[in-house]
């Protein structure tokens, strides 16, 4: 455990709290462990990956991709290793493996990340970043884990209302990134959450919710077999994050 070659690993323990009825862990527990291992990593290497606070900066998600294999029982460990993996002018990428006490890998993924201006809520270009970051190689395993744009979704109508409340906030002050990916998987039929298994997600995120926003999250099967497309709306129709998901056959 620790940072070895600009890689942090970490280890939990599935709590009761993350599972569901079969005993076996929320998919979207998956994306809490990986944005816990980033916080850790940047407490391991003296929080410069905070610093950016310092200089009226912070960290915005933009986009996440992941796949899933079949994840833990409660009460079984999972390590998860975490690092920065360079970017563009634009965007900062984090890349995220998770596995069980066996080895095997539970779930990768890559996020994108841009940094915003604290005054303007506007982003700045990647040249802008105040610190030097500890960075390793993205890995040709999670090249094809690049976040990339959903496009548009045909229907809209119908779903679940939502009303941002405070325990939905993280410490940006805007609805948490992991409380989307619970949004929209709530739109998927009964069947399909107690049956089957959820093997790749993506999140392209669009505009931030805040508190005592209202929200609409809706759910539709797209024209590839086992997967389907989700939108989080605002009250006022804006787009707030798109999504994908992908489940296996039954």
């Amino acid at each position: 455990m620790g940072v070895i070659d600009n890689r942090f690993t970490t280890e939990f323990q599935v709590p009761s709290w993350d599972c569901g009825p079969s005993g076996r862990m929320f998919p979207v527990a998956m994306l809490r462990y990986f944005q816990e291992g980033a916080v850790l990593h940047s407490d391991a290497v003296d929080g410069v990956f905070d610093r950016v606070f310092d200089h009226g900066l912070f960290w915005a998600m933009t986009g996440m991709k992941m796949t899933m294999g079949v994840l833990p029982m409660r009460g079984e460990k999972v390590s998860v290793t975490t690092w920065h993996a360079g970017g563009n002018r634009l965007l900062f990428y984090r890349a995220y493996k998770a596995s069980g006490e066996d080895g095997r890998v539970l779930a990768s993924g890559v996020s994108t990340w841009v940094l915003v201006n604290g005054d303007t809520r506007r982003m700045v270009r990647a040249s802008a970043l105040p610190v030097a970051l500890p960075e390793s190689e993205l890995g040709a395993e999670h090249e094809g884990l690049v976040p990339e744009r959903l496009g548009e979704m045909g229907e809209l109508e119908g779903g679940i209302s939502w009303l941002a409340g405070f325990r939905d906030l993280d410490t940006n002050g805007h609805v948490n990134n992991v409380r989307y990916a619970e949004w929209v998987l709530e739109t998927l039929p009964e069947e399909m959450l107690l049956n089957r298994q959820l093997t790749s997600l993506e999140l392209e995120f669009k505009s931030e919710l805040r508190l005592g926003d209202e929200a609409r999250s809706v759910g539709s099967p797209s024209d590839t077999p086992h997967v389907y497309d989700h939108a989080v709306l605002k009250d006022d129709g804006t787009l707030a994050c798109r999504a994908r998901s992908g489940w296996n056959a039954a």
